[in-house]
């Protein structure tokens, strides 16, 4: 598995915070080390941050953000329809849409950073509940995640199914997030934060039937490493937000009846 690391990137544009695994298990490196230590020791003796101002931003921001990559995505497979959808590979570097790939590519991957800030203001806020295994694991993981993909797939191919799909669930999940935040009363009765979580678990599910029916298909050749890696991913993430789901939205109600 360790052999990715040697594997030349597929794609030679030296885009930043690309050119090697360094960058990106640093800076996630400093990420754990914030919410796991000292972001905590920081505020062990702090009174909670609001940070209304500056999440009511954020959160809109986090719309914006992932509606346009949304839409920017969907036009890729629509408009310009560079793919089969039985068979999603890169187009070759010379292709009239690579610079199209490379730029939803990446800003999809560099929004993965951006992503780490939930957690640092769940800790300034205190609200350490907040901060579950799924959560930590989910954010720690999705930036390497998005490096490894584009280092062995190049731009473009199989994971802008997966990133449009992702992109379409954060657009809702942080418009649940704008509106919790900025009208406390309201978030008891924002009834479909449940259906975001299921959401969720629909798009990885559709990613690994998208995958197992691409498996099927003759002289289609994507990846191993991608292949294995999604499979993996896909049902790591299956598994854990199932569990949340369970706990949070099945066993807590049966303890209140």
């Amino acid at each position: 598995m360790l052999d990715i690391i040697n594997i030349p990137h597929a794609d030679p544009l030296n885009l930043p915070l690309m050119h090697g695994i360094g960058p990106v298990s640093i800076i996630t490196g400093l990420y754990l080390l914030f919410i796991l230590k000292l972001g905590r020791r920081f505020m062990e003796n702090r009174q909670p941050y609001q940070l209304r101002g500056i999440l009511k931003f954020y959160n809109l921001f986090q719309v914006a953000y992932n509606a346009l990559m949304f839409l920017m995505m969907v036009t890729c497979l629509v408009v310009y329809k560079p793919y089969k959808f039985s068979c999603m590979v890169p187009s070759p570097l010379d292709h009239g849409v690579k610079n199209w790939e490379r730029f939803i590519g990446y800003a999809y991957y560099i929004n993965k950073y951006f992503d780490f800030l939930d957690t640092i203001f769940f800790i300034l806020r205190k609200k350490y509940k907040q901060i579950t295994i799924l959560h930590i694991v989910h954010h720690a993981a999705m930036p390497m995640a998005a490096y490894l993909t584009m280092r062995v797939n190049g731009y473009g191919g199989l994971p802008v199914t997966v990133s449009t799909a992702n992109t379409f669930v954060h657009t809702l999940m942080y418009g649940y997030y704008y509106l919790a935040s900025q009208y406390p009363n309201l978030s008891k009765s924002l009834w479909w934060k449940k259906y975001i979580t299921i959401l969720q678990m629909v798009q990885f599910i559709s990613v690994l039937i998208h995958i197992f029916w691409t498996l099927q298909q003759e002289d289609c050749y994507i990846n191993p490493h991608l292949i294995n890696g999604f499979i993996g991913a896909g049902i790591f993430l299956i598994t854990m937000f199932s569990n949340f789901y369970i706990r949070t939205y099945m066993l807590s109600k049966s303890k209140k009846t």
